[in-house]
Formats: C-alpha cells, sequence, structure tokens
C-alpha cells in the first residue's frame, strides 16, 4: 500500500516538480531512501504505517508552517511529498530484493558458520585468567568482492569510507564465540582457531582486536 500525498491536480504539481530545484529534490530523494532502508530494522510497525508516519513528519500541518516562513507555498510542499513518496517507496522494493538475495548467501554459509562456533566453544581456555588487558576480537571476510562480501557490506550499509576504515566491522562474519570473561586473550585464541578453520573451509578470514 502506497503512502498518500495531498490532492493536487496532476499538471499542476508535475509542473511544480519540474521547477524544484535539482538540489531539493535530490535532498528529499536520499532522505526517502534512507528512510525505507531504516524500516527494515524497526519492529511491531507495518510498512504501511511507517510510511504514513513519515509523511505526516514531514509534511502534516505542523510542518506548513515552517514551509511558509521559508516562501514554500502549497503546491510546493505537494510536490516534494510526491518527490519523497516515489522515492521511498522504489527504495522499499529495492531493499526488498535486495535483503531476499543476501539472506539467501547467508543461508549457503549458515551451516559453516553453526560449525565455527561448535569450534569456538570446543577451545580449551582454561589456562587464561581472567584480567586485563580487556577487549574483544572481531572476525572478518578478508574478501571483500565475493559473493559473501558483497552481502555482508550490504547488510552492514554505510559508504564507501566508513567500509574501507572500518572493514572488520564491515564484513565481520556472523560466527558467535564464547564469552569467558573481560580479557581480550579469550577472543584472541578462540578467533584464532575459528580463522584457521574458516580457511580449511575455503574462507579466508582475519582478526581485528579492539582494546577496551
Amino acid at each position: 500500500m502506497r503512502g498518500e500525498t495531498p490532492k493536487i491536480k496532476k499538471k499542476y504539481w508535475l509542473f511544480t516538480i519540474y521547477m524544484l530545484e535539482t538540489k531539493i529534490i535530490k535532498e528529499w530523494e536520499e532522505t526517502a531512501k534512507n528512510d525505507a532502508k531504516r524500516f527494515f530494522k524497526e519492529k511491531d510497525i507495518s510498512i504501511a504505517d511507517y510510511a504514513k508516519k513519515l509523511l505526516e513528519y514531514y509534511f502534516g500541518e505542523e510542518r506548513k508552517a515552517r514551509f511558509a516562513n521559508r516562501g514554500v507555498d502549497e503546491a510546493g510542499i505537494n510536490a516534494r511529498a510526491e518527490v519523497y513518496n516515489e522515492a521511498f517507496w522504489k527504495s522499499y522494493a529495492w531493499w526488498q530484493r535486495k535483503n531476499a538475495e543476501n539472506e539467501k548467501v547467508l543461508a549457503k554459509y549458515e551451516p559453516i558458520f553453526k560449525e565455527a562456533e561448535a569450534v569456538a566453544n570446543a577451545v580449551d581456555v582454561s589456562d587464561i585468567k581472567d584480567g586485563f588487558p580487556c577487549g574483544w576480537v572481531y572476525i572478518y571476510l578478508k574478501d571483500e568482492k565475493s559473493e559473501l562480501g558483497k552481502a555482508l557490506r550490504s547488510i552492514k550499509g554505510g559508504d564507501a569510507y566508513s567500509a574501507k576504515v572500518c572493514y572488520w566491522s564491515t564484513y565481520q562474519l556472523p560466527v558467535k564465540l564464547p564469552n569467558y570473561g573481560q580479557c581480550v586473550s579469550f577472543d584472541e585464541r578462540v578467533s584464532q582457531k575459528v580463522v584457521e578453520f574458516l580457511k580449511e573451509k575455503g574462507i579466508e578470514a582475519g582478526t581485528h582486536t579492539c582494546i577496551d
């Protein structure tokens, strides 16, 4: 169900959209795309209610006064709402397809990740005493351009710069490590065994240590 925009004769809002500055159009399209993407992290709300809530937030009665103060008339408000609404639903449909593709990719590797977690739980850390230094370890995929790498990047989101700088977070593999305490030595030993196991399965992984 698509969101509703204020009623206005089509020929007039088309003309108004044409007259809108390219910068304004791009800004509302970008806002709509980000909102649509965020929906998939929302809980207990339907897409129809989510879209309606956003349209009201951006273009409802409370916001009209702000637009008016900037010299934007009713037609201008409706034109912006139309740009936003169209971009929102296009982006929502795109993310539906993309998320389904990502889930399909991860499902292929899920048995391996479950085995990796079993390997992690079997590692002997009885000789390690809890204490300092505190921290944790990321296990990340090295092959960023692989099918799995692209899926992880898509799920994580973020821009290209963030993905490059924080690669260990962007390409973190969904392998849950056991929690033995705050000392980073636990994660370091366990993660190394997991990386060795993954290599045997054809998955090149690395580790990144964070000291708290």
